[in-house]
């Protein structure tokens, strides 16, 4: 089955690719309260679509290549 991937579902696959990654400090770096991105992680809630700009940029900040361009802003 080949699934479409939401953005969301990138992300978290993002996190899961880089441990070091520190949700807390993302949320700072995201500008969002990290209450609100432990619910996006943890399945409870999709990203905001005012966000996605936001989450797939700071994606493409820590190398993530997996955005398809079709959908989301990508990395410059």
């Amino acid at each position: 089955m080949n699934a479409t991937l939401t953005l969301t579902d990138h992300f978290r696959q993002f996190l899961a690719e880089r441990p070091a990654i520190s949700p807390e400090r993302l949320a700072v770096e995201l500008g969002m309260d990290p209450a609100n991105l432990h619910k996006i992680i943890h399945h409870r809630r999709d990203i905001p679509r005012h966000r996605r700009g936001d989450f797939s940029r700071a994606m493409c900040k820590y190398g993530y290549t997996g955005l398809p361009s079709q959908n989301w802003p990508t990395c410059p």
